[in-house]
């Protein structure tokens, strides 16, 4: 006969629904509490604009470390604890701009005797969003220097452009050079002091195996309608962490296995001109700085093994082209700092290639943003974005077309 359980009073009917009830309770939770955590975003990094998002966090005015009549250098603000960086912008107006934000602490191109606002802000990421922009820095650029013109034209060699560029420097703040000069057997070696300027507007060329070499704390303009051509060899070549390297028109290349259009340990800015490297193993622009892309600029490398922009202190594009094209060659690499592409195209052809890779083996988080313009990569075993197992992706708008593959 089978055994039943019988319940002969009433308090233990009640302590059996008690049970029963705690039970449901516990596991509702527990299904709760699953949901949300697969609610918070996926593992993968990748922001796929769910509401879990927080606002972002506020951060201080930036404060002034240095000015001159066409850049001024501000000091870092203190990111906040949240995880965010901050990122800043400038503007001739007391209002913070919708684009042009970067990581860079310096802004250069500017006019002087002019008043201009710098706003600093929370960046964007996969928990949070943008901070609102606080009360900016008011910072009024010096009084525009005393200016040169330069024409080399008539000079019988190199050594002859070195001794009139020095001498002019010792009395001017900004010298322009002009003409044309196209026997560059030797180096340009030219050291630009602190608040000094050279301006290039000349068309140059040689077979040097660097055709101008820089040096000191000022700053280096390419200009519209100048040309600069290295035949077999590196074109402009930086060891100064504090020189600026500017390129506002004009055509820059370098040609032959290993060789470089534009290579500075400091910033290099990107508004305009085309640059380009062509040959195996070459790198277009190389920078231990940040580099910054606008304007209807085109950067391109054409070779196997080839990249076209690289930076160890991260990129910033806001319009312009980035090509490479080549066996196992990379439109953009950044493996140490982020990658910002505000917009313009970035573009990879070839074999085994990438749009953009930022894989390291040091364990380094760096945050990949696409919220404009197209990100594309075309070929066999090509990726639009290659990055390491923690780098995030925050993809808000425009294209990436092609695959995205995070290394183990």
């Amino acid at each position: 006969m089978k055994n039943r359980l019988k319940f002969r009073r009433p308090q233990q009917i009640a302590a059996i629904l008690i049970l029963v009830g705690i039970f449901m309770i516990t596991s509702c939770n527990g299904d709760s509490s699953s949901n949300a955590d697969n609610d918070n975003g996926n593992e993968n990094g990748i922001d796929n604009g769910n509401d879990s998002k927080k606002p972002g966090a506020a951060v201080e005015t930036p404060t002034l470390n240095v000015s001159t009549y066409s850049s001024i250098s501000i000091n870092a603000v203190t990111a906040p604890d949240n995880g965010q960086v901050v990122e800043y912008a400038i503007n001739t107006i007391d209002s913070a701009p919708a684009s042009g934000w970067q990581n860079d602490l310096f802004f250069a191109g500017l006019n002087g005797d002019t008043v201009h606002y710098i706003f600093a802000r929370s960046r964007e990421n996969s928990g949070f969003y943008t901070g609102e922009p606080g009360e900016s820095l008011e910072v009024v650029t010096k009084d525009i220097p005393v200016e040169t013109i330069l024409d080399i034209s008539q000079m019988l060699n190199v050594p002859e452009i070195i001794n009139a560029i020095e001498a002019e420097l010792i009395s001017n703040d900004i010298i322009t050079i002009e003409g044309e000069f196209t026997n560059g057997s030797n180096t340009l070696d030219v050291n630009i002091h602190e608040y000094k300027k050279l301006i290039w507007k000349a068309v140059y060329s040689g077979n040097a195996n660097i055709l101008i070499m820089l040096s000191g704390k000022g700053s280096f303009e390419i200009a519209e309608n100048s040309e600069i051509t290295a035949i077999n060899g590196t074109a402009i070549v930086s060891l100064s962490n504090e020189m600026i390297i500017t390129v506002d028109g004009g055509r820059i290349s370098a040609n032959g296995e290993e060789s470089y259009a534009v290579s500075n340990h400091g910033n290099v800015i990107i508004a305009g001109g085309e640059i380009s490297a062509n040959g195996q193993k070459v790198r277009t622009i190389w920078s231990e700085g940040i580099v910054t892309v606008s304007g209807d600029a085109k950067v391109s490398a054409l070779g196997d093994n080839s990249i076209a922009v690289r930076a160890r202190g991260g990129v910033d594009v806001n319009s312009g082209e980035i090509t490479a094209e080549g066996k196992y060659c990379y439109a953009i690499r950044s493996p140490f700092d982020d990658v910002n592409i505000f917009g313009g195209s970035i573009l990879a052809i070839g074999d085994n290639c990438a749009a953009i890779s930022t894989d390291n083996k040091r364990n380094r988080l760096v945050v990949i943003t696409v919220s404009n313009g197209s990100v594309t990569a075309t070929g066999e075993n090509c990726y639009a974005i290659h990055m390491s197992i923690i780098d995030i992706l925050v993809h808000t708008n425009g294209e990436i077309n092609g695959e995205i593959y995070k290394a183990e």
